[in-house]
């Protein structure tokens, strides 16, 4: 599921006051000031962010937004179903684009030892070559006892066959 953020941007003018213009009709302003707030006031970060239209010129734009990248926010969503409701609440977490772009490698299996991103034969011959001295894995050691021997064999099996006490 993506989530996209309030993000508002419009051209950077020095003399507002950086207040966020109310938005809707008149009597919705109206009815807004007049009624108590069922909802926290929003605070926004502003940002004033230099746009080169890659022809030398720059237009300056203010922009405003509730989600700082790196923070992790509380969320609860409703969806209803055959006229039930179901409550889903949430933590978001909001990363940069260059974040998204670029992800962390996803942590390796335990018994990978070849680093194919499957436990396998493969992974007891990678043991085994170690072993012999034929190769060298940096994740031999598949049951942490500081050596690579016959042990890491046999928990490189146990892995494969869905004992999860090796996992």
């Amino acid at each position: 599921m993506k989530y996209y953020f309030y993000d508002y941007w419009r051209i950077y003018d020095p003399s507002e006051d950086g207040e966020i213009p109310v938005v809707g009709t008149s009597k919705q302003r109206v009815h807004a000031l007049i009624s108590p707030f069922k909802a926290p006031e929003t605070h926004f970060n502003n940002v004033i962010w230099d746009w080169d239209d890659g022809e030398g010129n720059i237009t300056k734009y203010r922009r405003s937004y509730r989600c700082d990248e790196g923070n992790d926010y509380k969320a609860s969503f409703v969806i209803k179903a055959n006229n039930k409701y179901v409550l889903i609440n949430a933590t978001m977490h909001f990363v940069s684009i260059e974040d998204y772009n670029n992800p962390p490698e996803p942590p390796k299996k335990k018994g990978d030892v070849n680093g194919d991103g499957d436990v396998n034969i493969s992974d007891v011959v990678a043991v085994i070559n170690q072993m012999a001295g034929t190769a060298e894995w940096p994740d031999a050691n598949v049951n942490g006892d500081e050596k690579v021997d016959i042990s890491d064999v046999v928990s490189v099996i146990n892995i494969m066959a869905g004992n999860s006490s090796e996992e």
